[in-house]
């Protein structure tokens, strides 16, 4: 199982370009692909990214936790290293996501335990900035106090291995130490426990144990089980800690949230006899199964005990070296900075979702993750339909889409859709536009935004923009269903046109305080632009409002502006991948129109792309005459599909697989080239009002 929360172009691009390739087409040149991808890309500015090691679409992901920006465990805005964990998410944004379980390495120069730092910030330090190796799969850092740290990852666990310097006191020399904290990134821990394994004067100790935790975004609760091997010296003692004390006995502890909500700082320790002649590693095994299962999973994937980091480092480039090969382009001169921006956001798109396949306790039931308006999951569902993904049940697909149009759920902020009842009551589920019906009876405006419901509970707001997204739910669940030659084609195309109730013509708009000029709103309706640009008035309006969207800083998207190589070069966060994403169909020329086969299509930031579908073998191409890397010619004067004239401004799925061969005359100038309305994408209605091309 692949573990989604909301819908983003990263979803379409699983779909789209099926990057499980399984042969590598040959590259522009020879240098490696990998080089061209800073993981630290929006590490700064907030953009939130995960910049530590992980495999595609691993769950376990490896990283320095910092107690600045935070959200995806590492950042490079200054603030200090307080643990590394195994679970992060990538571009989230709102509380701090996950960083369970940090262990943190530190020398203590006493015999006294207690002369240690366990709560967080005792023991939090500054890194070496110049010291940040960060590359897919793998991640390395020094802090300021000498201690170097590097890890990797598998599947399931990671790998750290700590380097200590070879210092020494009037007592001799300091002795490493590692210990775990029971904890996570937000603090949101309610309850856990933790067992020591470790004898004085072993070679090797095991620390293992869970917790109950708060998702940052959803209801309910998770627990995370955890299974943590150290070697590389000889144990000198252990025991567990409380706030800043700690002690040899008992080897034992639990803890839960307590008092008033009252957050314990709680863990494990292990100390070593200084000095160490090699780094100590921990092992890190992650289950949301068992604590058994944490551990077989680790000792499955990094068997030891001498563990080989280098190998297991290689592998995890190897895995992202595959699913970065169906992508070559010709970069025709374009600045290095491009392609590595590039590189870095293919490389994002497959941070997220993690697989956890085996490991969803929930999969009979529901799992943590707020929804944000409608059901869609139904738009990628429709979406791998109509681009001809295989094995997967179409009609329990179906089903499935028809329970979240149909029935509210009780909880309905973390799935399916609420206020259905008065939906269907108020006739708000009933189209204005659909002429062809004649059943349609004026009532209501949209999902109410105070709406007596019994049924289910959830925030009562974004009444708008659950009604649009309800709209095109249901306008995919009508491409579906008429696909599949179901009767309840005519019920949810008609839906699909309910978005229209919320259309205030006389709807005047400010920036602060100065009128745009432009009345009626609202602006995006995926599946109907025609009738849109109808009501918005005409052609002429809808461009000008278009340019006026994009220029008055509303939508500051600009690539390489605002997408490019820096730190910093993310227009905000990164949102699981989704800015990754835009970035990528952007720069390729072909942008998706999630749940339909339409891509649009622009000129691509390089001379040319191509794709090879792992589904056919099949390599597609993209390729630009009167290119020019300054960007000047950046409007499409003419083109042609596989040697024959193209006037059409969108392409669908199937130039993917069956790879095909799109040549783009580019100019500096506009033309009429795709501005025809026989040119322009399918909408639900054509530009009289009648229904379109689903009938």
């Amino acid at each position: 199982m692949v573990h989604f929360w909301r819908w983003s172009p990263t979803a379409v691009l699983c779909t789209t370009l099926a990057i499980a390739a399984t042969t590598s087409p040959k590259r522009a040149n020879a240098s490696d692909v990998l080089d061209y991808v800073n993981p630290l890309i929006g590490s700064q500015a907030g953009g939130n990214v995960f910049a530590g090691a992980t495999l595609p679409y691993g769950m376990v992901k490896a990283s320095p936790d910092v107690n600045g920006e935070n959200t995806g465990g590492f950042s490079t805005d200054g603030s200090q290293i307080t643990g590394f964990s195994a679970l992060h998410d990538s571009g989230t944004g709102g509380n701090p996501s996950l960083g369970n379980f940090p262990v943190f390495p530190q020398l203590c120069t006493s015999e006294d335990i207690n002369t240690c730092k366990f709560p967080i910030t005792a023991r939090a330090i500054n890194y070496t900035n110049d010291s940040i190796t960060a590359k897919p799969g793998y991640f390395g850092v020094t802090l300021e106090n000498g201690i170097k740290a590097k890890m990797t990852v598998s599947d399931h666990a990671a790998l750290f291995e700590f380097e200590f310097p070879r210092d020494s006191n009037e007592n001799g020399s300091a002795d490493p130490l590692i210990m775990l904290d029971l904890t996570d990134l937000w603090a949101s821990r309610q309850n856990a426990s933790i067992s020591v394994e470790a004898e004085d004067g072993s070679e090797a100790a095991r620390l293992k144990g869970n917790g109950t935790f708060l998702p940052s975004f959803g209801a309910g609760s998770y627990t995370a089980y955890f299974c943590l091997d150290l070697s590389g010296g000889t144990v000198k003692d252990s025991g567990v800690w409380v706030n800043n004390r700690a002690g040899t006995e008992p080897k034992d502890l639990y803890v839960t949230r307590g008092f008033n909500l009252f957050h314990l700082e709680a863990g494990g320790f292990v100390r070593f006899r200084g000095p160490v002649s090699g780094p100590i590693s921990a092992r890190v095994g992650i289950s949301f199964i068992s604590t058994d299962q944490a551990c077989r999973s680790a000792e499955d994937e990094i068997p030891g005990p001498e563990y080989e980091f280098d190998d297991l480092v290689s592998k995890a480039q190897d895995a992202w070296r595959q699913k970065l090969a169906p992508i070559s382009i010709e970069p025709g001169g374009v600045d290095e900075s491009m392609l590595v921006s590039f590189w870095s956001s293919v490389y994002r798109t497959m941070i997220s979702p993690q697989d956890y396949t085996g490991e969803n306790p929930h999969w009979t039931s529901s799992e943590p993750g707020w929804t944000q308006g409608g059901s869609d999951a139904d738009n990628v569902l429709v979406d791998a339909y109509v681009k001809n993904i295989t094995n997967i049940d179409w009609n329990l697909a179906y089903e499935a889409i028809v329970n979240d149009a149909e029935n509210e759920p009780l909880e309905w902020s973390i799935e399916g859709r609420g206020g259905l009842a008065s939906w269907k009551r108020l006739n708000y589920g009933k189209s204005p536009g659909c002429k062809i019906y004649t059943d349609f009876v004026p009532s209501g405006l949209a999902v109410p935004y105070l709406d007596f419901d019994p049924n289910g509970f959830g925030t009562n707001s974004r009444s708008i923009s659950r009604t649009l997204e309800y709209s095109y739910n249901d306008f995919n669940l009508a491409t579906l269903a008429k696909s599949l030659g179901k009767d309840t084609f005519k019920k949810y195309i008609e839906r699909a046109g309910s978005w229209q109730h919320l259309f205030k013509a006389d709807q005047t708009s400010e920036i602060n305080g100065t009128d745009t000029g432009f009345t009626g709103f609202f602006q995006f309706v995926p599946h109907d632009i025609a009738k849109l640009i109808e009501l918005l008035g005409g052609e002429e309006t809808f461009l000008k409002r278009l340019d006026f969207f994009h220029t008055s800083g509303l939508a500051d998207i600009d690539i390489p502006s605002r997408f490019n190589s820096s730190l910093a070069g993310l227009p905000g966060n990164d949102d699981s991948g989704a800015m990754a994403s835009f970035n990528l169909f952007s720069t390729i020329g072909l942008f998706p129109n999630p749940g339909q086969n339409v891509y649009f299509i622009i000129p691509p930031f390089f001379e040319s792309v191509s794709i090879t579908s792992p589904a056919t073998n099949k390599t597609a191409s993209i390729r630009n005459f009167n290119f020019d890397k300054g960007f000047q010619n950046i409007y499409i004067q003419s083109a042609r599909l596989n040697g024959e004239e193209y006037s059409k401004n969108w392409i669908g799925h199937e130039f993917f697989t069956e790879g095909w061969t799109l040549e783009l005359v580019l100019g500096r100038e506009e033309s009429s080239w795709g501005t025809a309305v026989e040119d322009r994408p399918p909408s639900f209605s054509d530009a009289t009002g009648s229904v379109g091309y689903l009938h």
